[in-house]
């Protein structure tokens, strides 16, 4: 059963992709869509695709946030809105994230940008992706909202994960963040222009200049201010 639970939940959401690209009309008996919808495969999306939806979603969460602190100012003071601004940041992260996705799990700026999210379908790759699970997807909006909280070393650590896994999705285009790396959750194009052009080498040359930039500054450029911050870092714990 519960593999049939996942079949008609896969089937239903690239039926979903079907209507949203081709026009499918609502009224189509629903043998037919299922046969398109399992005949079809979306591209993966584009760096500039992702890269955009990422954008969108943080500016619209951003003006969520001002205004619920706006709220909170109001009603508690400012001293208290500036207090709690880092709990403020994320609930309205957590709510954003959970209750802006619509019936395709999107959220707004992925729907903005014609993006689904999906998970790889191992070798096949975006071939045989499928829709992630709602356990998937929570531990997601977890990661990215729970990880910018990490403190001390651990801070660190993560920030650096971070910014590896930005570089190395110029390379590739498929986890943007490490909070997508460590759910396994990418994304999938709806839009026809993505699958005309899925490769972009010029996104993956400068993507590959800043993996070696940064190996650079790691090798030859950044081990005493590493080893002052360790140094600080420790005078400060102690």
């Amino acid at each position: 059963r519960g593999a049939h639970g996942a079949d008609k939940s896969a089937v239903g959401w690239a039926d979903a992709c079907v209507r949203a690209c081709r026009c499918v009309p609502a009224s189509e008996p629903a043998s037919q869509s299922a046969n398109m919808a399992a005949a079809f495969q979306l591209p993966p999306a584009s760096r500039r695709q992702i890269f955009r939806s990422m954008m969108k979603d943080k500016t619209y969460a951003k003006l969520l946030q001002r205004q619920v602190e706006e709220v909170v100012g109001a009603l508690l003071g400012q001293e208290s809105a500036v207090r709690y601004k880092e709990e403020t940041r994320l609930l309205v992260e957590l709510c954003y994230e959970a209750l802006a996705r619509n019936g395709r799990r999107q959220t707004v700026g992925q729907e903005d940008c014609d993006l689904l999210p999906c998970v790889l379908g191992g070798a096949r790759g975006h071939a045989g992706a499928a829709p992630p699970s709602r356990a998937r997807l929570s531990l997601l909006v977890l990661f990215r909202a729970g990880l910018p909280l990490c403190r001390g070393r651990v801070a660190r650590v993560v920030k650096q994960a971070e910014q590896a896994c930005f570089l190395f999705f110029f390379v590739n285009g498929v986890f943007p963040q490490l909070a997508h790396r460590l759910t396994g959750v990418t994304f999938c194009s709806y839009d026809d222009i993505a699958k005309g052009k899925p490769s972009e080498p010029h996104y993956r040359v400068l993507g590959l200049l800043m993996v070696a930039g940064g190996l650079w500054r790691k090798v030859f450029g950044s081990g005493a201010g590493e080893g002052e911050a360790d140094a600080a870092e420790g005078q400060g714990e102690g």
